[in-house]
């Protein structure tokens, strides 16, 4: 399935080429249109520039910083309405503490396949695209 430019973009950002290439192709698949971006270095200017929906963040690799990214991407105007979902090997328990401690909106982890990912992903997005209560 090819995403219409109504899909909502996600901006993955992970260190394994196999991850970024599987997942991007995962995603495509279930409707979402999808950029992917190898390091947290440079990872900001993509955001600001493709301005996702989610950014998906792996937060554990040793070169990627996604805990800078994510607190950076939270204290940007441009861009701290954006979702954060942490995407790591880290057990639930692990996970829900990283994103507190750097401000994401929530986790993924891939111990899941990723059809479950998508599916969290999916309540995800609904609900961040609803509109504010007023």
């Amino acid at each position: 399935m090819t995403p219409d430019e109504t899909a909502p973009k996600i901006l993955l950002v992970d260190d394994s080429r196999v991850v970024l290439d599987i997942g991007k192709r995962k995603l495509r698949d279930a409707g979402y249109r999808v950029v992917v971006h190898p390091r947290g270095f440079g990872a900001v200017d993509v955001a600001l520039a493709e301005r996702p929906d989610v950014v998906m963040v792996d937060v554990t690799a040793p070169m990627l910083q996604g805990a800078w990214l994510c607190q950076t991407l939270k204290s940007h105007p441009r861009t701290r309405g954006i979702t954060i979902l942490l995407h790591s090997p880290l057990d639930d328990a692990e996970l829900s503490l990283r994103a507190v401690e750097c401000g994401a909106d929530g986790y993924l982890s891939k111990y899941q396949e990723w059809e479950q990912r998508i599916s969290m992903l999916g309540h995800r997005v609904s609900a961040s695209m609803l509109p504010a209560a007023g």
